[in-house]
């Protein structure tokens, strides 16, 4: 089941990477900054990018925790992978790993 979510978070990423550059998604227009583990609230970021498999415990959009209802519960996303918000990623919690938040 593990290298199921793999793959299917793999072919995800791949449809990510076709849609931003079909739509010209403009990310990172306030600049970037690195996160690691810990927990992170306050914020507005438009997408985040992983730097090292990354495991999320908690992950939130305009202050929902969305988590399950993205299907990230118990999921190492591995580096490279990039994670648009589609509305303002306003705080997460990483229990290993880092990202780049744009």
């Amino acid at each position: 089941m593990g290298m199921e979510n793999n793959d299917l978070f793999r072919e995800q990423n791949k449809r990510l990477r076709r849609i931003q550059d079909s739509t010209s998604l403009a990310v990172g227009t306030s600049g970037f900054k690195r996160y690691g583990s810990g927990t992170v609230s306050g914020v507005k970021h438009e997408a985040l990018v992983v730097q090292e498999d990354t495991v999320f415990t908690a992950f939130f959009v305009d202050g929902v925790n969305v988590l399950s209802a993205r299907g990230m519960s118990a999921v190492t996303f591995k580096q490279g992978s990039f994670l648009p918000g589609g509305q303002d990623i306003t705080g997460w919690t990483i229990t290993s790993g880092s990202v780049i938040a744009y």
